[in-house]
């Protein structure tokens, strides 16, 4: 119980409220600017010491008194409890300059009072020690209390405080528990990561490669298995990964699901086995021959598929290989073999591999991909390298033949692979120089002795290895060297690599023979010669690109800026040579001349079997001609083995547009079409365009974008893919024209919806589409059961934070198989008025009143949402809509879910019900106690906040740390998060990650953490700057200042805040509980509205929230928008245990010297006392002492409220009411707490009444003092009027009316006032008590005679109170007086004669004057409520009900008197006469008592002690509250 109390620590400070509603934050510097701004401040100075201490001169008492009071100020918090407290202390010796100021003694105070005038950053700092010297005395105030009521409590051996026996163990334990997750979720996080990287890099790689291919259906699978598997293992259920028992690597699931297994071991081959019979065996490698056959190559390619490659060193191997530079062999050293690096050999053949002993236990656990992906690589290093070695090489025998190798050959011996890099510059100097270009002479390095050529000869071209400054070598010394049985040293190994002589170094491009031909008439036959001539025809300078020299079949013009000639002089050479890709993107010079002769060209019987790319994007001088050849192209005829097309921004006109549709449709290759910006959407058939792009039933990636389609093409486009079932890649950036339907939606929501039914698609881009949060909730039910689906683009569209959470609970599903989403620049996004109005989903809170037309697609969305979470919590549709109404005709609800797994709903039609999820409340808080409202919120939130499975908690993760660097798009997503999501202090802590604003997101996620105080404090410690964690506290307040064990009170929440919103949403959940619970039990309603609702006054936006036949009919069904300011007033149902124990005299005393010494506000001391208010039972009396402490009435009020419902005698409630001196006080009070809450049950004498009878409670009220006088007497209520709503006053001469008596006919308009008063005779307290059990719910019997009945002196007429004061001067109590004026003979009643005459014979001239027998009338009057005539002994008896009103009035202002100047009354007159004049004047008194800090009754007072009714007091009179304190101090009412 203490740990829940000192977590639950908060603010209150008026600094902090003011800084909040003013958008200022507290502002604290970071640790970074501390010393500089120590020296700003004064704290540490710059230059010499002797001249500090010469300008710095303080007195030795003065030092060690600020040394004192910095200990004081350290122990201070040492001692105290609370979150800023606790931070505090955990850096009790950090360096920051608030730190320093808070810990600190007078000096530096003053000194940062000094900097504060001068310089802005001294008036900052000060700011900030404001700010948390107002959380310092909030929290200590708080301590203080709670150690207070711990003392109590645990001396009434109460079991609730009483500490368990295995609290510090389990505490332990799961201390433990949260830092072994933290370390699993930080691994796993690194290693997704690397995961999404390495898969980059292999894709890029793959591209630049050439060998990119769309993934078909079955490699889809197995990546997304492959994902799963990797990933995910350590937080499956909550367990943590554990090691291998070799404490190498962490195990991996079972196959099963059930336990962990070690990973398996990788086999290794021949070599390796030998390999790891001993070390000293290593020097005689065994070469191992690269075979062929797949069962050859499989004992080194399993050896090493198991094995983590660096992706720099296969790069530069496989670069290696397809260069110059060739190696003679490739091993894995045994010294790398623990950093997993494999390096290239100097001695053996290509062929051979030794694995290391060690490659079992140290070898990491790539993923497949990267393990196809290397023996890739060691293949094409093989194999290559075999094809390069020389007939005369000793390695040539141990190598397969070139033809052996799947016809992998160099560009040297078939002309196919592109020459690049320095040593294509090289050749080019050695071919100009002769013809001797296929047999190059011995080359040897500079200057070498047994070299053949000179240094500087052309001849002698070197070779080194690339990137590096290693002296250059021949292949004839490399030949010697390899055939040589001496050792090669280390040394020579690194400065002479070994390169073997090249046999054929060119070979001419197109497969032509190495001799030169002579010129001649077949000389334009060579496409290079072609080219020439194409070019001087052309008038453009050759460009030497790999197409023209024969040594690539692509023509790539990406970034050359071509012109028309450029083009055209590429079409001569296409005429003798295959093209197989082309890439002219980007070319906007073309004109369609140009663009047509090339589409003719590859229209060319050479060229159509063998193209497989054409990119055209942006080519927007394409004209007709190009067109009409791309229709050719396409068609039957033409390119049969085309596989990607891309037209993106090549406008096809509108004849042409369904030809090329339809070839399309019966291409029978074609992979890729990219038809973005091609003007689709202007067609003449656009639907029948769309119908036969999607009909293709080889096109997987389609590209729609930039084309304008409006909403029955979208929704076609829909119908049509997901009947198709192809296309598994789409693109529709920017695609939404304006809708004709709803000019408020995007139209792509209509193509959204459709996606409901469709199993296809594995990536989809709809970004740009002008998408809101209505979108995205048709993107989440639509994609919710979409397992393909793993990548959505929907950047630029505008979500805001009510969308991004539809996609956020999208992407946790386990149901969806989104991994990642891309949403930049959707962050913004308001909630604007539309033709929806306000009518929102929220996922935490969906009960409320839905008014739906089906004719739009996000009001079907949302209907299929509630079906679905209806279904999720296991409830029927019956149980969940409530008050259905459906026009035209009567609604059904689905039965089931058709076979997609869909909720049918129909098109069209107004549906109009309430959504209730009272049955899963119900289901979720079984075993928890009505009145344990904190465990239903948390049973509640663990079954309808949305918890990220998980199989996709990673993913969410790095959602957020994508957006690390963007603070606007972060606090978008943590708005989001906020709201609907459930997550552990792991999980936070994991979002804490990112320092730039720590405070903001444990603020802003405080509301979803699960775990209770012990997580909440795990959260908070991450938060290590003084400035983030005063920012943090600032943005949680309202979370922070919540006690949902005591909810009533008035709140203003801001909406937009998490922390507000969570309040809000909690309020609205007790408010559902509280009256369903009312409801069950059949209890009297005594709402404002008639609906069983505990929330009053509500006011949205400033306006008063309107309850109309339109609108929600209450609070309850009223749907939390998510912005402007929500006013309200919350009063609960649940009663105190009046035979409970109450604060005994001597904690009460310690409880109210606490709250008056503290060093906050009154504001601050009541949100303090609301924190502790559940653990308080006070009596009324204790109430009314508890009140004087305030000193404003708007104080007193919420003193009251917070506090109301721990009164346990509530039948003596009129002591503590008469504390409210004016009638608008009291109304006030009703309006808040309720006019059937704050009713007079038990003494309604001398109360006044303005009931509103269009409020429900108020109608009530008035019949129950309707059932009240008719049963006591009618009569009893006086001075009544009514008030039409045309402000007409009905006096009702007639009396009251007698069909008001049933209340169903009462009026419910007007306004009724009224008085009661009654005599003790008629009073009928059993009907009191029933009453109050029944409508006021208080579980309380007590006897009639134990009430403490009371009056307050302002019911009655001034001259009644003079009179009890004369009375108690002459008699000892008011039995004595009366028996005075009965006479010793008298029968019992005094009549108006009897009582004048008594008067004159016991000579009152208190009211001597002109009017003295009219006032002795007033008084006789009062006396007789009845108007009998006369006044019996108990109704005389009613003046000592004004006296014990005097008399406790009095003595709480000596006893307060006595704690604040002690027991001498000198003193105390001497600081209300501060003029010292001797005497004190009424006015006089009233500002003297409020300075001195009296808040309590005066009036009394002042009259009792002004004895001569001058209107003032002296000295003399003033004394005589020493005779009162001695007669009366022993007899204060008991409590």
């Amino acid at each position: 119980m203490m740990d829940a109390l000192r977590g639950s620590a908060g603010l209150g400070p008026a600094t902090l409220a003011a800084s909040s509603s003013s958008g200022r934050l507290p502002v604290a510097h970071s640790r970074a600017s501390a010393p500089a701004l120590l020296q700003t401040v004064g704290i540490v100075e710059e230059g010499d010491d002797e001249e500090e201490e010469e300008n710095d001169v303080v007195d030795e008492e003065e030092e060690s008194d600020d040394e004192e009071v910095k200990n004081q100020q350290k122990q201070s918090f040492l001692d105290g409890h609370g979150l800023f407290t606790d931070y505090v202390v955990r850096h009790i010796d950090g360096k920051h300059p608030l730190l320093r100021v808070l810990l600190g003694g007078h000096r530096e105070r003053r000194r940062m009072q000094s900097c504060a005038e001068s310089s802005q950053e001294g008036l900052m700092l000060l700011r900030s020690f404001e700010d948390a010297m107002n959380l310092v005395h909030f929290e200590r105030l708080q301590s203080d209390l709670v150690r207070l009521l711990t003392y109590f409590w645990k001396g009434q051996k109460h079991p609730a405080w009483a500490l368990k026996p295995d609290t510090w163990r389990s505490l332990a334990r799961r201390i433990c528990l949260q830092k072994t997750m933290d370390r699993c979720h930080t691994a796993e996080l690194q290693e997704y990561f690397q995961r999404r990287e390495e898969e980059k890099a292999l894709q890029i790689q793959e591209i630049c490669d050439g060998h990119h291919e769309h993934e078909d259906g079955a490699a889809h699978s197995r990546r997304l298995k492959s994902f799963w598997d990797t990933f995910h293992r350590g937080n499956r259920k909550g367990e943590t990964r554990p090691l291998t028992p070799q404490k190498t690597e962490l195990c991996i699931p079972a196959p099963n699901g059930a336990g962990w297994v070690q990973p398996p071991k990788p086999r290794t081959g021949r070599a390796g086995s030998k390999a790891r019979k001993g070390s000293k065996e290593r020097s005689a490698p065994q070469p191992v021959q690269a075979q062929t056959s797949k069962s050859s190559q499989q004992p080194w390619v399993e050896g090493l598929e198991h094995k983590r490659l660096g992706m720099t060193d296969m790069n530069w191997k496989f670069r290696a290989a397809r260069g110059p530079i060739s190696r003679s062999r490739l091993r894995i050293d045994a010294g790398n073999e623990s950093k997993g690096r494999a390096r290239l050999g100097d001695s053996a053949s290509a062929g051979e591999l030794r694995a290391s002993p060690k490659s079992d236990s140290t070898s990491s656990w790539p993923s497949p991909a990267m393990a196809q992906r290397n023996e890739r690589m060691l293949t094409v290093v093989t194999s290559e390298e075999a094809e390069v070695s020389p007939e005369e090489s000793p390695s040539r025998a141990m190598l397969p033949s070139p033809t052996d190798l799947d016809g992998k050959t160099w560009w040297w011996q078939a002309g196919k692979a592109e020459l690049t890099g320095p040593f294509q510059k090289k050749l080019k100097v050695a071919s100009a120089l002769g013809k001797k270009c296929a047999s190059l002479p011995e080359l040897t390095g500079n200057g070498s002795a047994k070299s053949k050529g000179r240094a500087g000869d052309p001849h002698t071209l070197l070779f080194r290895k690339p990137g590096t400054g290693e002296q250059p070598l021949s292949p004839s010394r490399a030949v010697s060297r390899a055939a040589s049985s001496r050792p090669v040293s280390r040394v020579e190994k690194k400065k002479f690599p070994v390169l073997p002589p090249i046999q054929r170094a060119v070979v001419p491009p197109h497969g032509r023979s190495g001799n030169v031909e002579p010129l001649g008439p077949q000389a334009l036959a060579s496409p290079a010669k072609r080219y020439i001539h194409a070019c001087q025809r052309e008038s453009v300078v050759p460009m030497p690109i790999s197409f023209v020299t024969g040594h690539s079949g692509k023509v790539d013009a990406v970034g050359k800026a071509w012109t028309d000639a450029d083009l055209m002089a590429i079409c001569g050479v296409g005429q003798t040579a295959k093209v197989e890709d082309v890439d002219l993107s980007g070319s906007t010079l073309l004109s369609d001349r140009a663009l047509g002769a090339f589409v003719d060209v590859l229209l060319e019987d050479r060229t159509l079997d063998a193209l497989r790319r054409i990119n055209l994007s942006n080519c927007c001088q394409a004209g007709r001609a190009t067109q009409e050849g791309l229709v050719r192209l396409v068609g039957e005829s033409g390119a049969v083995y085309l596989r990607t097309l891309n037209l993106s921004g090549v406008p096809i006109s509108m004849r042409l547009m369904f030809p090329f549709c339809e070839a399309v449709e019966k291409h029978s290759y074609l992979h890729t079409l990219n038809f973005a910006n091609t003007g689709l959407g202007n067609a003449i058939n656009v639907k029948q365009c769309i119908q036969k792009l999607c009909s293709s039933t080889t096109v997987e990636v389609l590209d729609l974008g930039w084309n304008c389609f409006r909403t029955e093409e979208l929704r076609y486009l829909g119908e049509s893919l997901t009947e198709k079932k192809t296309v598994k890649t789409l693109g529709l950036a920017n695609c939404a024209a304006s809708s004709n339907i709803n000019h408020s939606i995007s139209p792509c929501v209509y193509f959204i919806e459709q996606l409901t039914r469709d199993r296809c698609l594995q990536s989809l881009d709809i970004s740009m589409n002008r998408i809101d949060f209505r979108g995205a909730l048709i993107i989440e039910d639509a994609l919710e059961n979409s397992r393909e689906l793993t990548t959505l683009n929907v950047s630029h569209n505008p979500f805001g934070v009510m969308g991004l959470r539809c996609l956020l609970r999208l992407l946790a599903r386990n149901g969806c198989g989104l991994i990642s989403i891309t949403m930049e620049n959707s962050y913004s996004g308001d909630l604007l008025p539309s033709v929806e109005g306000i009518q929102t989903f929220t996922y935490t809170n969906p009960g409320g009143h839905y008014t739906l037309n089906l004719e739009r697609p996000y009001h079907r969305s949302l209907l299929r949402t509630l079906y679905k979470l209806g279904d999720t919590l296991k409830l029927t549709p019956a149980d969940t809509f409530l008050e259905v109404s459906y026009q035209p005709g009567s609604f059904s609800h689905p039965s089931s879910k058709d076979a997609n797994g869909v909720f049918p709903v129909p098109n069209s039609g107004m549906l109009e019900f309430s959504f209730s999820i009272e049955k899963a409340m119900e289901k979720a808080v079984q075993g928890v106690k009505e009145d344990n409202f904190s465990h239903v919120l948390a049973r509640y939130n663990e079954v309808m906040r949305f918890t990220p499975h998980f199989r996709k908690l990673i993913p969410l993760l790095a959602q957020w740390r994508s957006l690390e660097g963007s603070s606007k798009d972060q606090a978008a997503m943590l708005a989001a998060l906020g709201r609907d999501f459930i997550f552990t202090a792991t999980q936070i802590n994991q979002l804490c990650k990112c320092r730039s604003m720590v405070g903001t997101t444990v603020a802003r996620l405080m509301p979803t953490l699960t775990g209770g105080a012990f997580a909440r404090t795990l959260v908070i410690k991450s938060v290590d700057n003084m400035g983030e964690f005063i920012k943090m506290l600032t943005l949680c307040k309202e979370y922070v200042l919540f006690n949902p064990e005591s909810p009533t009170g008035h709140y203003r929440l801001d909406l937009s805040n998490t922390a507000s919103g969570y309040v809000a949403q909690a309020l609205a959940l007790l408010d559902r509980w509280e009256s369903g619970i009312a409801k069950r039990k059949e209890l009297t309603d005594i709402s404002e509205n008639g609906d069983y609702s505990c929330v009053r006054n509500v006011m949205y936006a400033h306006q008063s929230l309107s309850l109309d036949a339109s609108k929600p009919r209450s609070f309850d069904q009223w749907v939390i928008p998510e912005k402007e300011i929500l006013e309200l007033d919350y009063v609960t149902h649940l009663r105190p245990d009046c035979k409970g124990a109450v604060l005994d005299e001597d904690s009460f005393i310690k409880f109210m010297g606490i709250l008056e010494q503290a060093e906050c506000d009154g504001r601050t001391v009541i949100q303090v006392t609301r924190l502790v208010a559940h653990h308080i039972n006070l009596s009324s009396p204790q109430m009314r002492r508890l009140l004087g402490i305030y000193k404003t009435s708007e104080l007193r009020a919420d003193a009251l409220v917070c506090t109301f419902f721990r009164i346990i005698d509530i039948h003596n409630e009129k002591v503590f009411r008469v504390r409210y001196e004016e009638q608008s006080e009291l109304d006030k009070l009703r309006d808040r707490l309720g006019y059937l809450v704050f009713f007079t049950y038990i003494q309604p004498e001398q109360t006044t009444y303005d009931l509103n009878f269009a409020k429900y409670d108020q109608r009530l009220a008035a019949n129950i003092i309707l059932s009240m006088g008719a049963s006591e007497k009618r009569d009893n209520i006086a001075n009544y009027r009514y008030t039409l709503p045309d402000g007409t006053v009905d006096l009702m001469p007639q009396g009251l009316p007698r069909s008001w008596d049933k209340f169903t006919a009462m009026p419910k308009e007007g306004v009724f006032r009224f008085s009661y008063k009654c005599s003790p005779e008629d009073r009928n307290f059993k009907m009191r008590m029933n009453m109050l059990q029944t409508y006021g719910r208080w579980k309380v019997e007590v006897a009639e005679e134990d009430v403490m009945w009371w009056a307050a002196p302002n019911e009655a007429p001034e001259d009644v109170v003079e009179f009890v004061f004369w009375l108690r001067s002459k008699f000892e109590n008011t039995a004595k007086a009366f028996a005075a004026f009965d006479g010793p003979d008298g029968n019992g009643v005094i009549s108006i004669r009897e009582f004048e005459e008594g008067m004159k014979r016991l000579k009152c001239r208190k009211f001597k004057g002109k009017d003295e027998k009219q006032r002795w009338s007033t008084i006789f009057r009062y006396l007789d409520p009845s108007g009998e005539g006369q006044v019996s002994k108990m109704e005389f008896l009613t003046l000592d009900q004004f006296w014990e009103e005097v008399k406790t009035s009095i003595v709480e202002f000596l006893e307060w008197s006595h704690r604040a100047f002690g027991h001498d009354i000198q003193t105390l007159w001497n600081a209300l006469d501060e003029d010292q004049s001797g005497s004190i004047q009424r006015d006089e008194w009233e500002e003297s008592l409020d300075k001195v800090g009296y808040f309590g009754p005066s009036g009394p007072i002042f009259s009792y002690v002004d004895e001569d009714d001058e209107g003032s007091i002296s000295w003399d009179e003033f004394e005589a509250l020493n005779t009162f304190q001695a007669m009366y101090m022993q007899s204060v009412p008991k409590e």
